[in-house]
């Protein structure tokens, strides 16, 4: 089977638009709408960034203290 080939191929098709993560989420901050401040949107433009709670379910499931 050589179905990753197929994927491959297939998102090369795709169409792009331009947009980065940043710039993506502020696009859907306006189409919702959210407020820039609403905790949804800072969670939108900050998605990379780990919060609090992640850091303490890695935490817990490494086993650190």
């Amino acid at each position: 089977m050589n179905r990753p080939h197929v994927v491959d191929q297939k998102d090369r098709e795709r169409a792009v638009y331009g947009l980065k993560e940043k710039n993506l989420a502020k696009t859907y901050i306006k189409l919702i709408p959210l407020g820039m401040r609403d905790p949804d949107a800072i969670r939108l433009l900050n998605w990379k960034k780990p919060t609090e709670r992640d850091v303490r379910l890695f935490a817990i499931r490494f086993g650190f203290p």
